[in-house]
Order: structure tokens, then sequence, then C-alpha cells
């Protein structure tokens, strides 16, 4: 089980890595071209797209990998009404934002083109379900291949725009088609492999999924208002160019996301196989989650405090100066974020999901508060900061309030006490030696 769990986990970090690389590269080139106002102007309405991706998604991601796992035989049924109900939804939702577009005719027109056609990828991620199916399955290196390659893809065609100077909007098309790949390819694949997709579906069993998710919804805008809304009050307080600035700040932030999503994605599946066939199992399960997600979390903070200038001066150069401290302040919400992602998968796992919706709100309150204050009074520094304490009181603080949480905030507190930290890091490194002592073994073996 451990091999599976350290395999799954490798995978989804392996495709996130060569995501990292290839990011950085590209966000260095194209923030280097674009300069401040243009990459600001790109980021903004990448931003106003994704505060709609929770409504796309329907609060039903982990829904529908506890029922993959929990029930194979209508798990195809399922699958195919989750797909066809999120492209009529993304149809609606799209449809939506255009007539806004319109309405707001007398804003700037690369605004609105760039929000138009970041608006085309909601359709596509229609098709993200597919994904959910492999990762129930434990072969998350099939989506992840398929990811990375799309990925690949699309960063030398972006290169390759900035060298024929292309205008901003082409760069936004190309994000759309590496979204159009990733789906084009996963139906491909999932056609060949999985239950068919002609299969007559249920209609029923989705609807009682959904109203069992409509918290999940409500939990899922909110983050995203958490994670989103202070680009939009820097760009109506202190206009696109800061957005800019800000933008380079908070993407090299969020590209650590991936690491505590990356471990419980790995850790869900099996959190549901043992919560009723062996809770002794299932606690031990989620106490290591939250230690390898704590450990790893601060590896990561302490790096980037010392390494932000370097950082920022490397990937996007001297025009870009006040995006260190952004970063620095910014990053802080990693610790945060994974134990939301953590505790998240504990509260489907137990099947409650209205706990995280009254914790995303009381999070959206603090957001709320903190850019109506913070965002004006310090600018980009309190635009991140006004985030991070957003997602603490999320993610941490909201534990202490339904006694049925202030166990998790027992266990969050216990593993970032310097001892497991300690015993965390030693290991994981333990097992890095050994799983080197055996690839090694492997090859240097007469048989191999």
């Amino acid at each position: 089980m451990k091999r599976i769990l350290v395999l799954n986990t490798a995978w989804l970090v392996a495709e996130r890595v060569v995501r990292f690389a290839s990011s950085v590269l590209v966000m260095a080139v194209l923030a280097r071209y674009l300069g401040p106002t243009r990459f600001g102007a790109l980021n903004y309405a990448a931003t106003c797209v994704s505060l709609l991706t929770p409504l796309l998604a329907m609060g039903m991601n982990r829904t529908l990998v506890r029922e993959f796992v929990t029930d194979r035989d209508g798990a195809a049924a399922l699958l195919l009404v989750a797909v066809r109900a999120s492209i009529l939804l993304a149809l609606l939702l799209v449809t939506g934002l255009m007539g806004v577009i319109a309405l707001a005719g007398d804003g700037s027109v690369l605004v609105a083109t760039l929000i138009a056609v970041s608006a085309v990828s909601l359709l596509l991620q229609a098709f993200e379900p597919l994904e959910l199916w492999y990762q129930s399955l434990g072969q998350n290196r099939v989506p992840a291949l398929v990811k990375a390659g799309s990925l690949l893809l699309t960063s030398v065609l972006k290169l390759a725009l900035v060298f024929a100077e292309a205008p901003v909007v082409a760069f936004a098309w190309a994000s759309v088609l590496e979204l159009g790949i990733n789906a084009a390819t996963l139906s491909f694949l999932y056609r060949g492999t999985g239950p068919g997709l002609g299969l007559r579906a249920q209609f029923a069993t989705f609807r009682r999924r959904l109203a069992e998710c409509w918290p999940e919804i409500v939990a899922g805008t909110g983050l995203s208002l958490c994670l989103r809304l202070d680009q939009i009050v820097l760009e109506a307080t202190r206009g696109l160019a800061v957005v800019g600035v800000y933008a380079a700040g908070t993407r090299l932030s969020d590209v650590w996301y991936f690491v505590p999503a990356a471990i419980v994605a790995s850790y869900y599946p099996l959190l549901v196989e043992h919560r009723a066939k062996d809770p002794a199992r299932y606690a031990a399960l989620t106490r290591q989650m939250f230690r390898i997600v704590a450990a790893s979390s601060v590896v990561i903070i302490v790096a980037t405090w010392l390494l932000a200038d370097l950082l920022v001066g490397l990937v996007f150069g001297a025009k870009y100066d006040g995006a260190a401290w952004v970063l620095r302040l910014h990053v802080l919400g990693l610790l945060a974020m994974g134990f939301g992602v953590a505790s998240g998968a504990w509260i489907f796992a137990e099947s409650r999901a209205r706990l995280s919706m009254w914790r995303t709100l009381a999070g959206v309150v603090v957001c709320l508060a903190g850019n109506a204050w913070l965002t004006p009074a310090f600018g980009m520094a309190g635009a991140a900061l006004a985030t991070v304490l957003s997602l603490y009181a999320a993610y941490y603080f909201f534990d202490l309030v339904p006694t049925s949480m202030r166990h998790l905030f027992l266990i969050k507190s216990d593993a970032l006490h310097p001892a497991r930290l300690l015993a965390v890091g030693h290991a994981l490194l333990a097992d890095a030696r050994t799983g080197f002592s055996r690839a090694r073994a492997r090859r240097s073996s007469p048989d191999a």
C-alpha cells in the first residue's frame, strides 16, 4: 500500500514538476516580452474566468472519486452524466459571461477580448471528470503524462509566439489550446480503456449526488474568491501594471500548491476505502497525510523566503522588483492551503460537505474585510496579506468552532511540532535513499 501511495504521488508530482519548470521558463520570457501592463491584463482576464471554475465543477470532484471507488458498476453512468452536465453548464456560463462583457462595453477592449478568449477554456474543462476516473483507479500516470505532454507542446508554442512578436491575445489562445489537447486525449484514451460513454445514464443518480454537493459549490466558489479577489481589487484601485507585478509574485507562489494537492489526491481513495473496514488504519493515514503536507509546506516556505529576490530577479527582471515581497507574503498561505486540501479529504470521506461550506464562508468574510481595508491602504502587500489571513481563518482556526473538527485542529497543530517535522523529513529522506539504492541495484543486476 505504501508503494502505491508513493507511486501515485510521484506521478502527480512529476507532472507538476514538469509544469513548474515549463511555467517558470514561459513566464520568464512572456513577462519580459509583454511588460507589467499587458502581463497584468492577461492574468486579470484569467482571474475573472477562474472565478467561474468552481461552478463548473459543481462541487462533485471528491464525490465522483468516492463513487468511482465504492460503486464500480454504476461509475460509467455517473461519469457520463457528469461530463454532459458540465458541458451544458459551461455553455451557460460562457453565454452569461459574454453577455456581461457586452453590457460592460465601456471598459478596455483588450481586457474584454482576453476574457472572452479565456472563457472558451470553461468548455474544455468540462471533461475533467475523466481525470478523476483515472485518479480513482490509482492510475495517476495517465492524466499526468497527458497534461505534461500538452503543457510542453503549448510551452514551445508560446515561446515561438514571443519570437514572432505575437499580440497578447495569441497567448490566451495558446492556454486554451493546452486544455483542448488534454480534453481530446483523455476522451480518446477513456473510450479505449474505460466503460463505454454510450451507456444510458441514470440522471436521478447524478441529481441525488448533486444535491449532496451544493455546499461544496459554495465552498469552491468561496475559495476562488479568497484566492482571486485580490487581483480584482488591485486592478480597480491601482491599475493593470500593478496587477502585472503582483501576478508575477503570486504565480511563483501558486505553482507550489501542487505539492499538497498531489499528496492528498493519492491518500484520498485510501481514506475512502479504509474508513468503514479499518478505522485504526483510517486514523493513521489521516495523521500521516497531515504530517507530510505540513513538512513539505514548511520546507517550501523557508526556501522561498530565502530565495525570493533571486527567483524574481532571474525569472522576471528589474521591472518586477516589487514581486519579491509579494512572493514572500503570499507563499505563507501554502501551509493553510495544504491543511485545507487535506481536511477537505477528511470532510468528504466523512460525508460532511456542509462543514466545507461554512469554513470557506468564514474565510470569505475575512477576505472581503481584508481586501476592503488592507489592499487600498497597502497595495500589493495588503492584497497578499488579505489572501493569507483568509486561508488561515478558513482552514486552520475554523476547526476550533465545530466540535466535530476540533480533533483536526489538534492533528494540524501536532503536525507543526518541530519534532514531527524533523521525523517526517527523516522518513522521507530514508525512503528516497532506499528507492535510489533499489534502482541502482536493479541497474547493476546481471538480469537487468
